[in-house]
């Protein structure tokens, strides 16, 4: 299929054949493929996918689910770094890496040293500078407002955004309501936001002023959706006042 330029699928099989490198031009992998989403995958068939493309520069969209015993931080990492030296950072808009069936890991025991992804462990995202969708869920991803600054500062573009642990870590999280300042300033075009537990200790906020107005209005809110976990009602409402 030499012209398929979008590929989806609900799973792969981990035995799937995909041709190694070198190839001859006898051999061809998608060599139109712009986006490739894929429910559940693991992170081996995943990689290996990636290294087989023939024109890896043409891909724009990718979205993987991947099961919680496919999971490790290490994973995570490997796979991520993977993606910033295979894709080119002005042709990448849309990525997602998002874990599946959490409900069968909230009353499993882990081991957090091996399943914390870091917010270094995602830095190689950061140089995808035409990102509009940014969507990652994993275990515990355990990042503060200086990561959130550093992907509003990378993403312009940006329309939607999701970085969140399980429930069950969600109290670990090191956010405060300022890292919805750098997004406000940075991404006039964000729509939807969703990130992990606020931390409101010593915010300190004493006047607010909006910086989100997609539609310029006087007093009439903006399209803007902000999620929050765990928020309670005063701190979903100052979100939105302060947008």
């Amino acid at each position: 299929m030499p012209s398929l330029h979008h590929l989806s699928a609900s799973s792969l099989s981990i035995h799937s054949h995909v041709p190694s490198l070198p190839r001859n031009t006898s051999n061809i992998f998608f060599p139109s493929l712009h986006e490739l989403l894929v429910r559940c995958i693991t992170f081996d068939l995943c990689g290996r996918l990636l290294q087989a493309f023939n024109n890896p520069d043409l891909i724009r969209r990718l979205n993987f689910g991947y099961e919680p015993a496919d999971s490790s931080a290490a994973e995570v990492e490997q796979f991520v770094t993977l993606v910033g030296d295979t894709c080119v950072s002005t042709s990448l808009f849309n990525f997602v890496l998002t874990l599946t069936d959490v409900g069968e890991i909230e009353t499993s025991d882990l081991d957090e040293t091996a399943y914390r992804v870091t917010q270094e462990m995602l830095r190689p995202l950061l140089q995808f500078s035409k990102l509009r969708h940014c969507h990652v869920v994993t275990h515990i991803l355990d990042y503060d407002d200086s990561f959130v600054k550093a992907v509003a500062l990378a993403f312009p573009n940006l329309v939607t955004l999701t970085l969140l642990s399980i429930p069950k870590y969600q109290a670990q999280s090191k956010l405060t309501m300022r890292c919805f300042y750098y997004l406000a300033r940075c991404c006039p075009k964000l729509e939807d936001v969703k990130l992990n537990r606020l931390n409101a200790t010593g915010l300190g906020i004493i006047t607010v002023k909006r910086t989100w107005d997609h539609g310029k209005r006087v007093a009439v809110l903006p399209a803007l959706g902000i999620w929050v976990w765990d928020a309670d009602v005063g701190i979903q409402n100052w979100a939105r006042d302060v947008a």
